[in-house]
């Protein structure tokens, strides 16, 4: 795994997947950081706090807020999901922007070209369809589908409090991940290679979307649809990796938010005509 470079010109020591050496500003000539130029580049170290935080640390805050919560609110209910969701996304989203500062400027380098805010939109409109192509292959072989546990979840919230649902999983939520896995997980990978930061990145982000519970249910209806519901999760998983490492942050986040907050609002939509 490549972590540091020593610049043949200045003699400086900086972090190797970088463009060019920071102190003479002579370029890398390294395959590897001729390819990175476009996603935001931390130490490693904090690479690992944006993966560590974001995932582990995300796992932790939401036992803590859902031991306290269930204090006060019935555990069964979507109002205990939503408190829970709600306050851990945003305890995380502060915690994830303490850690890009100082240099948080570094996240919005992509934000200052047209560029990635267009790749964002294609590669939306190619989840999207992706998603619509799937179920029609799914419908022809008669094989059922149905929300997973994450979705139905986030469904019965977001008709309880949708508002609150747009902000914080069509917005804050898909920007903590974004930071988490792309910024944290995939620059972090790329060190490696390209195609393990690929391969990893894709794998774990779907997996976070798996309900690990399906296998202690007992039942095979369940497990099967969980599954099935896999390939949704792989094929976003792999876009926005590919729009973050092609265009960077931005198009990373564009992609992510829309794709979720048009979700969202068909899912408001949908519950308002009782469809």
């Amino acid at each position: 795994m490549k972590f540091k470079k020593e610049c043949k010109f200045c003699e400086n020591t900086y972090d190797a997947l970088l463009t060019e050496c920071p102190k003479c500003h002579e370029p890398n000539p390294d395959v590897d950081a001729l390819t990175t130029k476009n996603i935001s580049v931390y130490p490693w170290w904090k690479q690992i706090m944006f993966f560590g935080v974001g995932w582990l640390g995300f796992q932790a805050i939401g036992i803590v807020i859902a031991f306290i919560t269930m204090i006060f609110v019935d555990k069964t209910t979507a109002t205990y999901y939503a408190i829970v969701n709600f306050t851990s996304y945003m305890l995380l989203f502060g915690a994830l922007v303490c850690i890009s500062i100082p240099k948080f400027g570094e996240l919005f380098k992509s934000f200052k070209s047209y560029k990635p805010y267009v790749a964002g939109i294609v590669g939306f409109i190619a989840i999207y369809a992706f998603n619509i192509t799937y179920s029609i292959i799914l419908q022809v072989l008669q094989i059922k589908i149905s929300d997973n546990a994450n979705e139905s979840a986030i469904t019965s919230i977001v008709t309880l409090y949708p508002l609150l649902s747009l902000l914080v999983f069509g917005i804050i939520g898909p920007v903590c991940e974004e930071l988490t896995y792309r910024v944290g997980l995939f620059t972090l990978t790329r060190r490696l290679a390209r195609w393990a930061a690929y391969l990893i990145t894709i794998f774990i982000f779907a997996f976070i979307h798996f309900d690990w519970g399906c296998f202690s249910s007992g039942d095979t209806s369940i497990i099967i649809n969980e599954l099935i519901n896999m390939p949704l999760y792989l094929f976003a998983g792999f876009a926005m990796s590919f729009i973050y490492d092609r265009f960077g942050l931005a198009g990373s986040i564009t992609a992510h938010t829309l794709n979720n907050t048009v979700s969202i609002a068909l899912t408001i939509v949908a519950d308002k005509l009782g469809v």
